[in-house]
């Protein structure tokens, strides 16, 4: 049936940390949160519970309903094995309100240039329609109603039915990753939840191969996902972390300089809390940046139709003039 929606993912992560932060035995948290939602959520705390319940980890359980993504399921594993099962969950709410407002931020900042195109190419067919009533032919009103509106539902059919489909192949994330701008918000995101799976490993004792195995892997961004065994081997074979994950050749020279720093320092716990912070806010003001981009896009097309149609006019207007003048 699909992956959950982060709105689902919050909730299931709010009550079950809250839960755990009580005190509650696991299988009885997993009950609880059962009882106080609804529909899949509440089948599929049920489920987790039974499975909690046979001796599964809840990661082992959430995996097993294929309705929690990669990354959810690191972080509950994380917390898991660090005892801080907790803090783990709460840092997933954390994690994912953040993805959603950032989506939401970009749906609310493009909503205004969309209206507005939406109301140019209206008004431009509906004058086309009016004048050709009258005898002046300048373009065919369903014509341009058609291209108008038949490009932006091109492009969300080719996202919804192509782009979407392999978003999570390797191939479309290392496309995605040079396009420009959109390629700046995928790498700044990957980051964030690079470094927020590292600092929860590396305070779970886990050893740093496997934790930037799992860290990787848990980007979800199957272009990072893919350099996890090239960087595990790198550090199997005595390389510092910051050395291996320039092998990667997707990690900014700022980030590596940062690490190398705070692997000098044995600091590297704090620095990727730090990092998974300063890249989640570069996120956001890199969206910002796109949605002012595509915005102003939205705005010179429409000036650009307007233009058109006006010389059009003006041409037709003139050329009318000089008809009727005597020869």
């Amino acid at each position: 049936m699909g992956r959950l929606s982060k709105k689902k993912l919050i909730e299931f992560a709010d009550s079950a940390s809250t839960m755990v932060d009580a005190g509650l035995p696991l299988s009885r948290a997993l009950d609880v949160v059962a009882t106080q939602r609804h529909g899949r959520l509440r089948a599929i705390a049920a489920r987790a519970q039974q499975s909690v319940k046979h001796g599964a980890t809840l990661a082992e359980a959430l995996e097993e309903s294929r309705a929690f993504p990669p990354l959810f399921v690191r972080l509950v594993e994380a917390g898991e094995v660090s005892g801080q099962l907790q803090k783990c969950l709460s840092e997933a709410a954390r994690l994912y309100e953040f993805e959603r407002q950032l989506a939401l931020s970009f749906l609310s900042g493009i909503a205004l240039p969309a209206i507005e195109y939406v109301l140019a190419i209206a008004v431009v067919s509906a004058t086309l329609y009016v004048l050709k009533t009258f005898g002046l032919d300048l373009g065919a009103p369903l014509l341009a109603l058609g291209m108008g509106y038949g490009l932006p539902a091109g492009i969300a059919a080719l996202y919804f039915f192509v782009v979407k489909p392999l978003g999570g192949s390797r191939i479309a994330q290392e496309v995605s990753l040079r396009v420009p701008m959109l390629g700046k918000i995928s790498q700044y995101v990957a980051l964030s939840r690079f470094s927020l799976i590292m600092e929860l490993m590396l305070e779970a004792g886990v050893p740093i191969t496997e934790g930037a195995r799992r860290a990787l892997q848990g980007t979800n961004n199957a272009a990072f996902g893919a350099r996890a065994e090239k960087v595990c081997d790198a550090i199997g074979g005595g390389s510092e972390l910051a050395e291996a994950l320039q092998l990667a050749g997707l990690f900014p020279w700022q980030y590596l300089e940062i690490l190398q720093v705070a692997e000098e320092s044995g600091k590297l716990t704090e620095r990727f809390r730090w990092l998974a912070d300063d890249y989640a806010d570069r996120s956001r003001r890199a969206l910002r940046a796109l949605v002012a981009a595509l915005g102003a896009l939205v705005w010179v097309g429409v000036a650009i139709v307007i233009i058109i149609f006006i010389f059009r006019l003006f041409g037709a207007y003139a050329g009318g003039i000089e008809s009727a003048m005597p020869g």
